[in-house]
């Protein structure tokens, strides 16, 4: 759901149901502050807020920058291209090249995160 900010920013909306997602708003507020917030190899959208569930209600809501549709990117140079895709992959490399599944290697990658120089990654 796309909404206004008092600022007039454009944010969009995300309803999270935490009987499925229970660690989905810890995950994002991890990653949207502190050392991690500003990694370069954090791709995650940040959270601008959290709205907490109502009393009796399963789900909450994460306010987050609108950002464009990744099914049509607007690529203007093939460095845009390739920066893009080597997002994405260095995002997938965390599941697949560790040979890990869900977040079992997030404090793996948390730790990297925090404790190295990112300009030497």
């Amino acid at each position: 759901m796309d909404a206004v900010r008092t600022d007039g920013s454009l944010v969009v909306l995300k309803e999270i149901e935490l009987d499925s997602n229970p660690e989905e708003i810890f995950i994002g507020k991890l990653f949207s502050s502190g050392k991690l917030n500003n990694h370069p190899k954090n791709h995650c959208v940040r959270f601008l807020d959290v709205i907490e569930p109502y009393e009796g209600s399963g789900s909450a809501f994460v306010v987050m920058p609108y950002l464009l549709k990744t099914t049509n990117p607007p690529f203007q140079t093939i460095g845009e291209v390739v920066a893009y895709f080597r997002q994405i992959f260095e995002g997938w490399d965390g599941f697949v090249a560790k040979r890990k599944q869900g977040f079992d290697f997030m404090e793996e990658l948390v730790n990297d995160m925090t404790n190295s120089d990112p300009q030497h990654q």
